[in-house]
């Protein structure tokens, strides 16, 4: 994530014995792994055993910053001059 909200929220809940419950994943267009926040979901029918999706926010969910990460620029590097 962009933010930190996710860091401040858990340190102030820590007393409470409470956390987000976050998500690593790699970014392949950015090239870095970042957090995303998950979203908790549950079944309607409790009969059905399907599995469950991950779901996860693309927003932070208190300050609204887009979760994506933004994309490093790479260094070029100057061509070495030759020695005369």
């Amino acid at each position: 994530m962009q933010c930190k909200c996710n860091e401040q929220f858990n340190q102030q809940m820590k007393e409470q014995n409470v956390a987000i419950d976050d998500h690593f994943a790699l970014d392949l267009d950015a090239n870095q792994v970042t957090t995303l926040t998950r979203v908790p979901v549950r079944r309607i029918d409790t009969s059905k055993r399907n599995k469950l999706p991950t779901v996860v926010a693309a927003f932070c969910p208190m300050c609204g910053k887009s979760t994506k990460m933004k994309k490093k620029k790479a260094k070029r590097k100057s061509p070495k001059k030759k020695a005369k």
